[in-house]
Order: structure tokens, then sequence, then C-alpha cells
């Protein structure tokens, strides 16, 4: 058993699956094995992950009899994973090459924690637009710290690495209620945010590309109710993990009112909910 699987969900990836496959088969770490699912693609996606398996046994192919859509795909890589420690990796993305090594290393160095995140490049149209780099932590004031992780968070986070066992509970709960691929990365790291079980590793790279392939992937804008649904579905959950952590009212009163201002970051801005509302249109 290797000590880390990394997820790749992929659908008609031809274009980039080659390029990640690549990046991930030369990582440091090498205790790795790399599990591609395959959902029912249509282009040569298989032939170019299969060509890369005969040249890497690490690298796992599981080809899906029928599309099971964009979550399912990332359950069924969640699900296939057999290691202490998970990366999910979408297949568009890349990484500095010692980046599962510098996580590993991050999660073990720091006491309680349970996912390990890096600084993230973005690129749109093979130009970098923004990095983002991990907050700096360490005040006396936990709900400080919280607030610089709550805010200062990434949604590439949800590719960092995860224990696996710790991570497993949390999925099953926001799959079951929030069957939608917008926010369930920021509704699953919220826990562990507020709990502070986050290594942060600032000298890895995450590099987030994004694509305009992403309404074929999944990645389709929901009507204004489904807007509306999904940030309630959202706050409920959050209200959820709190409640379970029994915090005290100061606490919670505070917490209460940084996940109001998350969600509003990481869902739906407030300002294009109205926008949709009287314009019909994002």
């Amino acid at each position: 058993m290797a000590l880390v699987t990394i997820g790749v969900p992929v659908f008609n990836g031809a274009d980039l699956i080659g390029e990640c496959l690549e990046s991930l088969s030369n990582q440091s770490l090498r205790d790795i094995e790399i599990v591609v699912s395959d959902n029912a693609s249509t282009d040569g996606t298989r032939e170019i992950v299969e060509d890369w398996a005969a040249r890497d046994p690490r690298i796992r192919y599981i080809r899906q009899p029928v599309n099971l859509g964009l979550m399912g795909n990332f359950k069924a890589v969640f699900e296939a994973a057999r290691s202490p420690y998970f990366i999910f990796r979408c297949h568009d993305d890349l990484s500095s090459l010692d980046y599962a090594e510098k996580l590993y290393d991050a999660i073990r160095a720091t006491p309680g924690a349970r996912l390990a995140v890096a600084n993230v490049e973005t690129y749109r149209g093979g130009e970098l637009v923004r990095v983002h780099r991990v907050p700096q932590l360490g005040r006396d004031n936990a709900l400080l710290n919280v607030r610089e992780l709550l805010f200062k968070s990434h949604a590439a986070w949800f590719c960092g690495l995860w224990e696996t066992e710790a991570l497993r509970p949390v999925l099953q709960r926001v799959w079951a209620v929030y069957d939608s691929p917008w926010g369930p990365d920021h509704l699953t790291i919220y826990s562990f945010l507020i709990d502070q079980r986050v290594a942060l590793a600032p000298d890895a790279t995450f590099i987030q590309r994004i694509t305009p392939k992403a309404g074929e992937n999944g990645y389709k804008k929901p009507k204004l109710q489904q807007m509306m649904a999904l940030r309630r579905a959202f706050i409920q959950q959050c209200r959820e993990f709190r409640r379970e952590r029994g915090f005290g009212s100061g606490q919670e009163a505070a917490l209460r009112i940084m996940t109001w201002f998350y969600a509003g970051k990481r869902v739906f801005k407030a300002r294009n909910i109205v926008r949709y509302a009287l314009l019909g249109r994002w």
C-alpha cells in the first residue's frame, strides 16, 4: 500500500491529462499511487492514461462504464483510495514537483493537523493571474487564527494532502447534503479550518489552470433558486459542524458572523445573487 493516493477524476481530458500525469509521475515523493477515474470519456483520454500506466506501474486506471457526473466521479476516485493520505488532483491542474513531499512533511510536523496546503498560482489562458499565499499564523488568539484561515483559504486547498480517515466522514456528510460542484470544496475544509487542523507548506505550489471546458465538466451556473438553496444548505451544514464542537457563546457568535461572510465569499456573493434576480444573468 502506498503512503499517498493521488486521485484524478477526468472526463474528456485528452488535451491536458498527459501533463497532469507527468507532473504526478515525477513527484519527489515516490511512495504514491495515482488513481485515474475516467468518467466514460469519448476522446483519447483512455489511450493517454493507459500509455502512462504502461510506463509507471503506480498509475491505476479505472474506466467508468457510464458518466457518473462530476460529483459522482470525485466520489468514485476517493472511494478507490487505499492509502493513509490522499490528494485530489483535477486533470487540468499541476503542482511543483515537491508538492506531495512538502505537504507530507508539513502535516507530520504540525501536531493535530489533518490537512496540509500550499501556495496557489492561478493561470488563465496560460497567463499567471494570481498568486495566493498561505497565511501566517501563530497569534495567541485562536479566533484570529481561525479568521485568517477562513478568509485566506482557497478552493485549491481541497486538493491539498488529507489524512484519509479524517476526510472520509466529512466528505460523506457534505456529499449527502450538498450535491453540487459550487462550494463543496469550501464546505469540506470548513470544519478543519475552525478546528485549526491545517498544516501550511509555504515552499510548495499548487498550479490551478482555469480552462474554457469547465461547463462541459459540470460547472454550469445554477439558477437563482438553486443558488439560494445551496447557500442555505452550506450555512446550515457549517452550523452543524460548529454545534458539534460546543463552542462557548462568545466564540459561537464570532464564528457565526465569520461564517456568514465566508459563505458569501465561497458560495455565491450577495451582489451576484442580486444581479441575477434583477437582470436574470450573472
